[in-house]
């Protein structure tokens, strides 16, 4: 078993929201990897192609958290993809502050997130567009006795929860652009034209309470400014609320609020 935790993290839960482009151009600058930084990733992700290859197609037992969850084949690995580990400590560090009542979950996964949240939130839905995803999540929602905080469903971003609202949503989200072409690189693909991150922000705001925000996960991999600008041309402010430096790449934390109306 691998019992994995998170270095180097800020966390700034009072940051200003922000609705304008040339702040967007300022984080860009200030997030872009120094060519040191871009060719030590270059290395590690050549380096690291067969182990993670092999791990893929192989069951593990990972510790995230204090919180043990099994990983079948084909569904994401959040020890292998370091996101997941972020997004895993982030938000056993937030959702308690933030004590949402109903908690919606995208990309699922291993249900790792769905059972972090089920500590603060009294109700959690949680889904994936991939069957294996969600039978391996309903396996650790129900090891971690969570079954009667926990819903799932399997099926793209909102079909499964038509009709509810949430006070919370969270999305560790595929950000590369390109086309999926397996059922693990729809965790990591979001599309030619960013597509997956579109059709997400066109319908969010349907799904959000009064006063109900979304947090999702970026890096420094990802077009960062093209993503919020996704959002935001939906009626969305953001902030940056987290952000961690693992050398080869920088992960951020972002909250989205739709822009209040006069």
């Amino acid at each position: 078993m691998q019992k994995l935790g998170w270095p180097r993290t800020k966390i700034d839960l009072d940051a200003c929201y922000q609705d304008h482009h040339d702040e967007l151009a300022r984080f860009e600058s200030r997030s872009t990897l120094t060519w040191q930084r871009s060719l030590c990733r270059k290395l590690v992700t050549l380096m690291n192609r067969d182990l993670i290859s092999t791990s893929l197609n192989h069951e593990h037992v990972l510790d995230l958290e204090g919180i043990k969850v099994r990983v079948k084949p084909n569904v994401f690995n959040p020890s292998l993809f370091l996101s997941g580990m972020f997004y895993a400590h982030l938000l056993t560090t937030v959702l308690p502050k933030k004590q949402p009542r109903r908690v919606l979950e995208l990309g699922t996964g291993t249900g790792l997130g769905a059972i972090i949240a089920a500590r603060s939130a009294e109700q959690v839905h949680a889904s994936d567009i991939n069957p294996e995803a969600v039978a391996c999540a309903r396996s650790n929602v129900e090891a971690n006795q969570c079954l009667d905080t926990v819903k799932l469903g399997v099926g793209s971003l909102f079909e499964p929860w038509s009709g509810n609202k949430y006070d919370l949503i969270l999305f560790n989200p595929p950000y590369y652009i390109g086309e999926a072409q397996t059922p693990l690189e729809q965790a990591l693909y979001a599309g030619k034209a960013l597509e997956t991150i579109s059709n997400f922000a066109m319908l969010a705001g349907q799904y959000l309470n009064d006063r109900a925000s979304i947090l999702l996960l970026l890096s420094s991999e990802a077009v960062c400014s093209r993503i919020i600008g996704i959002l935001n041309r939906q009626g969305f402010q953001w902030r940056l609320i987290a952000v961690s430096d693992f050398f080869i790449e920088l992960f951020y934390l972002f909250e989205f609020q739709p822009l209040v109306k006069d």
